[in-house]
């Protein structure tokens, strides 16, 4: 068997096989021509991912910059969106269902290394695959180590490190990442529930990809300040405190933070938000854009 062959069977393999180096360069100079594309050169960007991974299709999003090993072992489902910063480490399969989002950041690996250091020294290593279901979210800054399998409708935590399988149906945060609160599905094709009509309203919010032909009114101090806050939170993770004091939200109100699409260069984009339910109060969600905030929907209504 090759060292190629070894590596994808999930063998010990040596990692400085010279055809191996010379695969790995190759996908490092595709990885560089991707991140150094026109933000706004959508069509480019979208060939040149279906050209470096496994399998993509023309829904794929991933914002620069992108980074993996291989690529041809990584494959993604239909409406794939990642953020920024997303690195894969792609020896052995990543195999990401439809519909899944990707925050800021995210690390995935399937590289394995010995912890006897005179073993990892001959650079001998291993890999296995990483498998995550349809309907999932990722929070930011979440690293997912070799062989784990997150299954369908999960949400992942931000800051969490996955180390072991997640089940369908939950919510999981923490380092190690563990399962915090199931989640219960009510949704049909005949009677969706208001997050199935939530989620998929965020996914038709259109990408403009022309000039407007009109010109714009100016925006006001009030939309402007809005404005500067859905495309900074795209840029870096901002402290809590600025948010709140931004949205001009109490300090207590521990605002739950939802999703966001962001299209800085087309000046569109939006934050989805909650408050936790209390007694006298159903949960609400809101939508916060570059026009203003605005109640969203009750995710909870009252009966």
């Amino acid at each position: 068997m090759t060292e190629y062959e070894k590596m994808v069977a999930g063998l010990i393999y040596d990692a400085c096989n010279a055809d191996l180096l010379k695969e790995l360069n190759a996908v490092k100079v595709l990885c560089q021509q991707y991140n150094n594309l026109r933000p706004t050169d959508f069509a480019a960007r979208n060939a040149m991912l279906r050209q470096l991974l496994g399998q993509a299709d023309r829904d794929t999003f991933i914002n620069q910059p992108f980074y993996c090993d291989y690529g041809r072992h990584i494959r993604v489902g239909k409406r794939f969106f990642a953020n920024f910063g997303l690195t894969i480490l792609d020896e052995a399969p990543v195999t990401i269902g439809d519909d899944c989002f990707v925050g800021p950041d995210v690390h995935i690996y399937t590289a394995c290394h010995s912890t006897d250091p005179r073993v990892r020294d001959t650079r001998k290593e291993w890999a296995e695959p990483v498998t995550i279901g349809d309907s999932v979210w990722i929070g930011g800054n979440v690293t997912i180590l070799p062989g784990v399998t997150i299954g369908d409708n999960c949400t992942i935590g931000a800051g969490s490190v996955v180390t072991h399988d997640i089940p369908a149906n939950s919510i999981a945060a923490g380092n190690p990442a563990r399962v915090i609160k199931k989640i219960t599905l009510s949704v049909t094709k005949k009677e969706p529930t208001v997050q199935a009509v939530t989620r998929a309203e965020r996914q038709a919010v259109p990408i403009q990809t022309t000039t407007p032909t009109t010109t714009p009114k100016p925006a006001t101090k009030a939309e402007e300040r809005v404005q500067k806050l859905v495309f900074a939170l795209g840029r870096q993770v901002l402290p809590r405190r600025q948010i709140v004091a931004e949205l001009g939200l109490r300090q207590n109100s521990r605002a739950i933070f939802i999703s966001h699409y962001l299209q800085p260069a087309q000046k569109q984009g939006y934050i989805d938000f909650a408050y936790p339910s209390v007694p006298s109060k159903p949960e609400q969600a809101y939508r916060l854009t570059p026009k203003g905030l605005e109640l969203y929907q009750l995710l909870n209504p009252q009966k």
